[in-house]
């Protein structure tokens, strides 16, 4: 069963009533306690948020990053038995502050998005996220052209997101802030087989051989190659790197074969759970 943060109270309640064997919460700092407290089964839930991190001994992160990280452990994430994080170069900040995710796993994307479908690529550049001054800054540049772009902030999920995706020939990853950090934007948008424009990522060590186009969005020639990509589309699309990259990228992202792998390892008691260090608890409790 698929349910999203969009929907409203009464398709909680049905999911108490239904009591699946396992929950998996995207976004999990969101779900109702009503929904997490009635449920019996094991509660996974997938962080992606971006949360400070350390990169060459530096803490790296401003007050967006350590509000959402305040927000998310202040929330109903403590009723979670097992947390995943999307990017393993927040882990040694969280460990610092006594959070311990249960790993750090290749994000997981709907197997829809893998399955290859003809339609009609009419969206010449398509973004998705929070509109932060940055980005509408940047973003007015696009929107200055002669070209069909269109810029979703929030509120679509599932199917609607997904048909977006494959109707659009480049997917853009513009900062938040200005400063680089992953954002599963990317993978998103490559599983729909549109060619990525992203600026500097760290790059998680699954994922290789990406064939997105890297941009510096401070010199002005980040907006003439992402048309050039809009122009070349067709070629990116049958292109060799491309193919061999979705595939692999759907062996190491299928959300069926992450929740079927790990619910294999909860049962067998392998899986580390969820933990955060309190004080005077410095191993940190199973929550």
């Amino acid at each position: 069963m698929d349910f999203y943060h969009g929907d409203d109270s009464a398709v909680f309640n049905c999911i108490e009533r239904f009591k699946p064997d396992a929950m998996l919460a995207f976004r999990p700092e969101l779900i109702p306690p009503s929904v997490l407290l009635s449920f019996s089964g094991p509660k996974i839930g997938f962080s992606s948020e971006i949360f400070p991190k350390i990169i060459e001994n530096r803490i790296i992160g401003d007050k967006t990053h350590y509000d959402k990280q305040s927000f998310f452990l202040g929330t109903t994430t403590r009723y979670f038995d097992y947390m995943f994080h999307y990017d393993v170069a927040s882990k040694s900040y969280l460990e610092g502050i006594g959070v311990f995710m249960s790993d750090f796993p290749p994000y997981p994307l709907s197997d829809q998005l893998f399955v290859e479908e003809s339609a009609v690529r009419d969206i010449d550049i398509l973004f998705i996220g929070r509109i932060s001054e940055r980005r509408a800054r940047l973003l007015d540049r696009i929107k200055k052209l002669r070209c069909r772009a269109v810029v979703i902030d929030h509120g679509l999920y599932g199917r609607d997101i997904i048909n977006l995706l494959k109707r659009s020939k480049v997917v853009l990853n513009l900062h938040a802030e200005d400063h680089i950090s992953f954002e599963p934007r990317v993978l998103i948008g490559a599983a729909a087989g549109a060619q990525v424009v992203t600026e500097a990522i760290h790059t998680p060590t699954w994922l290789v051989d990406d064939p997105f186009l890297r941009i510096d969005a401070k010199q002005d020639e980040w907006v003439e190659a992402t048309m050039e990509c809009v122009a070349s589309f067709s070629h990116h699309l049958q292109s060799e790197r491309r193919r061999r990259f979705a595939a692999d990228l759907a062996q190491k992202c299928s959300a069926n074969k992450f929740l079927n792998g790990y619910l294999d390892q909860i049962a067998d008691g392998s899986l580390p759970k969820f933990r955060v260090a309190t004080v005077g608890d410095e191993a940190g409790q199973n929550r």
